[in-house]
């Protein structure tokens, strides 16, 4: 197979990035992160996808999320590949999304697209593309065909991964089929069968259980035979039962007798207990009153008339005294004249404080105007102080841009002069008079920058006076206006032209007040008098009231007595309270007699009763029953008590029996599982065998293989790494154990590969890699991808190296960072470089 071209469509870094591949060795070169892991890792995901490997359901490895676009959007890109066996080119187009994830495969030549004639992968769902086209797995391609960056580096877990992929590969050239994992499966089923020695183990229990379903069997067994005695013995009970019945039968006459008997003594006393109903029914209806009210209801009712009579006198006496305070009251009104006048407290309080304001504020009126007048004398020399400082300042500025001006000629002067001067001794008065004006400028310069800077100080602290006094006059200004204001309101207030009215004002006031005080004094003297007769009038109006609701509650209390029987009469209704009582008292004896006679009748009527004992007096007599019947009915007790304990044995036996049968499994269950136990042990055995068998051919197979393996491995580790050494290193051995080792060409004595340098145990590793590689691919010459492998090679080496590489059939493609490989190949070989 040879790859043709990459077209990165969207993947990591890359956006519609194209690279072309020739025949034969291709070299990538950029720096660090330029992108070659990433064309690395897409040439693996465009025939394998990123999917871990051995699962069964679908999961991505972590390097998907690695190469996400970074720019976002699809994450997309497409290989085009020629097939040598086909000599078909085809173009594979991957969409890595998993949203969207598609595989899609076209034939370039006709443009047919090919994807439904491929199986599709078992787990992963879609075509699987690397099976047909490369015949490896995804495991053996990036153990054999695909060396990545650091893949290869020598750590102590190395030595076990190549035993490992040499023993596979010798078996089945499947990187995929772990012969080791074949083993550990056979010792792991095995150790689950286990033998009797072992108690943890499956046999043994298996075992154990048989003979724990033997003894089982055997206990069953005893079980049934005592059930069966038990059996016997409920048939001689069920055989001797009905004998027993039939003597019982034969006293059923005397036994009839002996019910009519008692029978006809409850008849008797029923019939008494009826007459004694009649009697008290008609005390009942002679008492001519019904049950209407309970007597506690009738003793209610007669004492709320008591009750009544009481109120309705002290109403009276209520309404009387009610009256005579509504005239008293009435009367008092007509003197009430309230007097007109006077002025109150509150009104000369306010007065005062409004006079004491009024001086204030006339005082601040005055304040006002002189600091006013004050402040704006003092403005204007101010106002002249500042004019003249900021004309000084604009004469400070004028000679600091002058001094400027000076030092600036005067240093251009001083260095003309002094270059003339190496022409002519002449030019050095015209450098000393250049010097001489630069000394002038600085000093202008310095002074100035001085004057300027107190100038200033002084001009921000008359600016500062000039704003504070402008300040004060505003502020004065305020005080005064209030002032103004304040006198004016309180003057409008109180309707009078200036301060002496408003204190005569007051006068006035205090002289009106001594004479409404007298007619007050007697004002309020009458209202207390009328306030104490109208609380008296709402009290006894209450008291009114309540007398008025409680009659009326007596009345409805006993509305409902008086009106049942039509009178109010107190002797009267205490008469009929009486007869009441007696009416109650004779129901329960009804009540008691109708229970005894329900005792007696037991649910029947008595007219039905009777009519039966009519029957039954022609068939039985009414004499008692003499002794000798008196004896049968007692031996018929005797024989019942004997029935039921007949009863209570069977009952018991078959309790027994339930018992028996309820602690073990029916034998015909115990045999099945007898069965079923005796032959999984059986094939447990027969399993046992066959695994140890399978393990043993196994062991003989892989032994043989390595043998045969291990030279031809050998003889190509051996000729590659030869060719790169320089001959250093010639005899290499790979032991049916796999263990690589090799004769130090220095000390003569046989070491361990992995004792080696980093540089030479990378070659090794190389060259068995691909010496794996022409093995597991067989026939079909598979592009060899190689990313930074040759790292820590010297020059020497990488050059026997890339040569050796150069040579081989099939394509290689190989990823570096650094220049000396394409130094080192010359003309025709493919070289790409990548920008960073």
């Amino acid at each position: 197979m040879i790859i043709r071209s990459l077209h990165l469509t969207n993947f990591g870094k890359f956006n519609n990035k194209t690279i072309h591949l020739d025949d034969g060795m291709n070299i990538v070169f950029g720096v660090n992160e330029a992108g070659k892991s990433t064309i690395f890792h897409f040439i693996i995901g465009m025939f394998y996808g990123f999917y871990k490997p051995y699962v069964k359901n679908r999961r991505l490895l972590d390097i998907h999320e690695k190469y996400k676009p970074w720019a976002g959007g699809g994450y997309l890109g497409s290989l085009v590949f020629y097939d040598e066996t086909d000599k078909k080119e085809y173009r594979i187009e991957r969409d890595f999304d998993t949203k969207n994830e598609s595989l899609k495969i076209v034939d370039v030549a006709s443009g047919l697209d090919l994807t439904d004639t491929y199986p599709l992968h078992p787990v992963f769902r879609l075509p699987d593309i690397a099976t047909r086209h490369l015949g490896v797995s995804y495991t053996t391609f990036v153990n054999t065909l695909a060396v990545s960056q650091l893949g290869h580096e020598t750590d102590e877990d190395m030595d076990k991964e190549l035993k490992e992929s040499l023993v596979n590969a010798a078996s089945s050239r499947n990187l995929d089929v772990s012969v080791h994992k074949v083993q550990d499966k056979i010792t792991r089923q095995l150790d689950q069968i286990g033998s009797m020695r072992r108690k943890t183990s499956n046999f043994y229990k298996k075992k154990q259980r048989l003979e724990k379903l033997d003894q089982e069997l055997s206990d069953a067994r005893a079980i049934n035979d005592q059930m069966m005695e038990i059996k016997d013995k409920v048939k001689e009970l069920l055989v001797e039962k009905p004998l027993i019945e039939k003597e019982l039968e034969d006293l059923s006459d005397l036994i009839k007798r002996k019910s009519f008997l008692q029978e006809y003594e409850l008849f008797q006393k029923g019939a008494l207990i009826v007459g004694d109903q009649k009697r008290v029914q008609k005390e009942v209806e002679d008492l001519g009153v019904t049950e209407e009210f309970s007597p506690e209801e009738m003793e209610s009712a007669i004492d709320a008339l008591k009750q009544s009579e009481f109120l309705k006198v002290q109403l009276n006496e209520l309404i009387q005294e009610q009256k005579s305070l509504e005239n008293e009251i009435g009367q008092l009104k007509d003197l009430l004249i309230r007097p007109v006048g006077g002025r109150s407290n509150e009104e000369l309080d306010t007065l005062n404080k409004h006079i004491y304001v009024y001086e204030k504020l006339e005082q601040d009126i005055h304040e006002g105007d002189v600091e006013a007048r004050e402040a704006n004398n003092k403005i204007e020399p101010l106002t002249n102080q500042f004019n003249s400082l900021k004309e000084k300042e604009k004469t400070i500025d004028r000679q600091l841009r002058s001094g400027n001006i000076l030092a600036g000629l005067g240093g251009f002067i001083m260095i003309c002069g002094f270059f003339l001067t190496m022409l002519s001794v002449f030019f050095l008065g015209l450098s000393g008079l250049g010097f001489l004006g630069l000394c002038v400028g600085v000093y202008l310069i310095i002074s100035r920058r001085t004057l300027r800077s107190i100038n200033n100080d002084r001009l921000q602290e008359a600016s500062g006076d000039i704003h504070a006094l402008k300040l004060n006059v505003i502020a004065s200004e305020r005080k005064r206006d209030h002032g103004l204001k304040e006198t004016e309101r309180i003057r409008d207030m109180y309707h009078v032209g200036n301060y002496p009215e408003l204190v005569s004002l007051k006068d006035r006031w205090l002289r009106e007040n001594m004479d409404f005080a007298s007619d007050e004094k007697v004002f309020a003297n009458r209202q207390e008098q009328l306030k104490k007769l109208t609380d008296k009038l709402v009290f006894t109006e209450k008291a009114v009231l309540s007398c008025r609701e409680k009659l009326e509650a007596l009345r409805l209390k006993s509305m409902a007595v008086t009106a049942y029987y039509q009178t109010e009469d107190l002797d009267t209704l205490k008469e009929i309270k009486v007869k009441v009582q007696g009416l109650i008292q004779l129901k329960r004896d009804l009540k008691s007699l109708h229970i005894r006679l329900s005792e007696i009748l037991n649910g029947k009527d008595f007219e039905s009763l009777k009519a039966e004992m009519d029957i039954k007096m022609n068939l039985y007599e009414t004499r008692p029953l003499s002794e000798d019947e008196e004896g049968l009915i007692r031996n018929e007790r005797e024989i019942n008590q004997k029935l039921h304990e007949i009863d209570k044995r069977i009952t018991a036996y078959n309790s027994e029996v339930e018992a028996l049968s309820r602690g073990h499994r029916p034998i015909a269950e115990i045999e099945e599982d007898i069965e079923a136990e005796s032959k999984n042990l059986e094939e447990m055995a027969h399993r046992k065998k066959v695994l140890e068998r399978v393990a043993g051919t196994i062991d003989d197979i892989t032994d043989e293989l390595r043998h045969n393996f291990a030279p031809m491995l050998n003889q190509k580790v051996t000729e590659m790494v030869t060719a790169v050494t320089d001959d250093k290193y010639k005899d290499i051995k790979i032991n049916p154990d796999m263990v690589m080792r090799l004769i130090d060409p220095d000390s003569g004595r046989t070491i361990d590969a992995t004792k080696l340098s980093r540089g030479t145990m990378d070659l090794f590793y190389i060259a068995l890699r691909d010496a794996l590689a022409d093995h597991v691919g067989h026939k079909n010459k598979l592009p060899l991808v190689l990313d930074e492998t040759f790292a820590h090679f010297d020059n020497t080496r990488l050059q026997a190296a890339l040569k050796l590489f150069g040579k081989r059939q099939g394509q290689v493609l190989l990823f570096t960072c650094q220049d000396r490989e394409i130094q080192m190949v010359g003309q025709g070989v493919n070289v790409l470089k990548l920008s960073s």
